[in-house]
């Protein structure tokens, strides 16, 4: 995708023992001396870190389907579905706000801290322990898949409002996006 700022950049997520985000400098793009591949943000929690997250917040054990939008108000974010998570009992949903920080930028300091952001989040009424991915539709509302869960599509909010789609198969991701005029 390309940032409001014109940078272009390869969003990845890690679904195993590195359970982030990872946002890079296009390669493709860019060169190396132009910084392409070097790190811009990370969100997750591999191993014992803390990536965009507070200490408090449980590590993840899957995460899929990263998803940049950009709202007319100029808020850029990036949505992300968590299969598991310590200290939850369903699948989560993230969204996180874009935080680019050149690693060239971040000096000694570069550790968990560099990549602070905000972010929200919603827990499903559901758990599945593969496939699954979320897209913002509106300000705080999100449409999830259910994934290997087979229960269809659902509408959920950061109120706990929902709306269920049921749908007896696996679907992945919702492959969906709202478009604001």
């Amino acid at each position: 995708f390309t940032a409001a700022d014109d940078t272009t950049i390869l969003a990845s997520t890690h679904r195993s023992a590195n359970t982030e985000a990872r946002l890079l400098k296009c390669p493709w793009r860019y060169t190396t001396a132009e910084g392409g591949g070097s790190i811009l943000q990370r969100f997750g929690s591999p191993g014992v870190h803390t990536f965009g997250l507070t200490s408090k917040t449980g590590s993840f054990t899957a995460m899929h389907n990263i998803w940049y939008h950009a709202t007319a108000a100029g808020d850029e974010t990036l949505t992300v579905f968590v299969n598991t998570q310590t200290g939850e009992q369903h699948c989560m949903v993230y969204e996180f706000g874009l935080n680019l920080v050149a690693e060239a930028d971040a000096g000694d300091e570069y550790d968990d801290t560099v990549f602070e952001t905000t972010y929200q989040s919603v827990e499903t009424d559901f758990s599945t322990g593969s496939q699954g991915g979320a897209r913002p539709i509106g300000t705080g509302v999100y449409l999830v898949a259910t994934g290997s869960a087979k229960l269809g599509l659902k509408a959920l909010d950061l109120d706990g409002g929902q709306t269920f789609y049921e749908w007896e198969a696996s679907i992945y991701d919702p492959f969906s996006q709202v478009i604001e005029a």
